[in-house]
């Protein structure tokens, strides 16, 4: 069991789990103190302190008590490794050995930890036979002499030590010992040894792999460059929106050639909103985020913003049937009614219909004075407004939001951020596949791709001239 984050004590009181750090912290050791257990994720303090930047001082142990680390910083050093034990039995010669897969967590794959990974998720390796067998102890008295493997104090961390030094001066019959042995150590059934890990599973990454997984498409950036003065004008349209008394609702299109940073830019003014919304600064708010490529027909929207808001699932026509209730009327149908909202419809030029009435219903909400619906509507049209119907275009209202095309010095900044402190690519490569891309169609995405392929390729080409280099030396 882990200790309290704030009094450093286990006992038998209720703990909470932070669902940023993962840390355990008593319920009255909060402040202020929770009497339950709130529904939902929780963050502690210290998270959204993080989040907006400020300087956080946690808690220090008393005097003479050290801080036992949790597992997943273990995990993180490499000093707990996970596996699933499939099988384990006793050779004649006293050694024991185990068959199973080992786990690995995110940070540790090639793209790294993504959004969409939860903070708990391991992967088991899909390699088989190359994981087999592992090395334990040599003796009955090494398998049941050891002890719990949870604790980091200076006692256990000399036996620790002088376990590994008398598993190295021991000759193996059968396998070789790990080079790292001070580190991947098994605490899964007691202390049964080292085991070297296949390098394709737990390695130290090359240049051009770490250049590969962060070019990934799919990885989010730490920051958004070269689009400061348009998130400025969506997070000021956004506040007016939500810090308004009356909060009427409004409408912002938001148009621009693909990979312009459309999407990413609204999503990232989102989270920094929603830290301040944590943090009480701004007033709570509903955000729904709708992809029309992810709809089977247009009028699926109205079942996908009303399962989003209510977490119930009804047809097309009851959902729109409560939403007209909820945004016409002012009829309550969710805890979260009096709420603003905030909706996000990417490829709204898919919506487009016959008579055109689902861009019509959904345009006309947030003119209904109960409704509180801000609309935030991206296509990559720019003359949209003017396609349709003009009841149509005169509630999508004046407000519209142009992402131009990245120029190359653009494209070149925003390839040199994600490639920041690896030295996998020379400044007149990316300034070259950035001049090229921009000449065409100025898409980040393309700039990235190029990018992250002549990595794939290069290392590709050198992972071969090692494998032959080491079978022509073989020979």
């Amino acid at each position: 069991m882990e200790e309290c984050g704030v009094c450093f004590k286990v006992g038998r009181s209720v703990m909470i789990e932070c669902e940023d750090c993962l840390g355990g912290f008593h319920l009255k050791c909060l402040k202020p103190p929770l009497k339950e257990v709130p529904e939902g994720d929780w963050v502690c303090g210290f998270c959204q302190a993080q989040k907006l930047g400020k300087d956080v001082e946690f808690p220090k142990p008393p005097e003479g008590k050290k801080r036992v680390r949790t597992l997943r910083e273990k995990l993180l050093a490499s000093d707990l490794w996970a596996a699933r034990i499939e099988s384990l039995w006793k050779e004649v010669d006293g050694s024991y050995w185990f068959r199973g897969h080992w786990y690995m967590i995110p940070e540790e794959t090639a793209s790294g930890r993504q959004p969409h990974n939860l903070r708990r998720e391991l992967y088991r390796t899909n390699d088989f036979a190359d994981i087999e067998e592992g090395e334990c102890a040599n003796s009955d008295e090494d398998w049941n002499s050891c002890k719990e493997a949870d604790s980091d104090t200076d006692e256990d961390m000399e036996h620790e030590e002088e376990n590994t030094r008398n598993a190295q001066a021991r000759p193996s019959t059968t396998h070789q010992l790990a080079a790292n042995s001070k580190k991947g150590r098994f605490f899964g059934l007691q202390k049964i040894g080292t085991k070297k890990i296949p390098e394709h599973v737990r390695c130290h990454k090359t240049e051009l792999e770490r250049a590969k997984a962060t070019l990934l498409l799919a990885t989010m950036p730490k920051c958004l460059p070269c689009r400061n003065k348009e998130m400025e004008e969506i997070t000021t349209f956004i506040k007016g929106a939500i810090c308004d008394d009356q909060c009427l609702g409004r409408c912002l299109y938001i148009h621009g050639v693909p990979g312009t940073g459309k999407t990413m830019s609204v999503l990232a003014v989102m989270r920094n909103i929603k830290a301040e919304v944590d943090a009480g600064s701004i007033r709570p708010y509903c955000f729904v985020e709708v992809n029309g490529l992810k709809l089977a027909s247009p009028e699926s929207i109205y079942r996908v913003i009303y399962e989003a808001l209510t977490g119930h699932r009804v047809s097309w026509k009851k959902a729109l049937q409560l939403l007209n209730e909820r945004f016409s009327d002012g009829k309550k149908i969710g805890k979260e009614n009096d709420r603003p909202c905030i909706l996000l419809i990417d490829e709204l030029d898919l919506l487009v219909t016959r008579n055109q009435s689902v861009l019509y219903n959904i345009l006309d909400w947030p003119t209904k004075p109960y409704s509180k619906l801000i609309v935030i509507g991206i296509a990559n049209t720019m003359d949209l407004p003017e396609k349709l119907l003009p009841r149509i275009s005169s509630r999508m209202g004046i407000q519209r939001l142009c992402f131009g095309p990245y120029n190359y010095q653009q494209l070149q900044e925003i390839v040199s951020s994600r490639l920041k402190g690896i030295d996998a690519f020379e400044k007149q490569a990316v300034e070259f596949a950035s001049r090229k891309v921009a000449a065409i169609s100025g898409d980040a995405r393309r700039a990235l791709e190029i990018c992250r392929r002549a990595a794939e390729i290069a290392d590709y080409h050198n992972k071969n001239q090692i494998s032959t280099v080491n079978s022509s030396t073989g020979k």
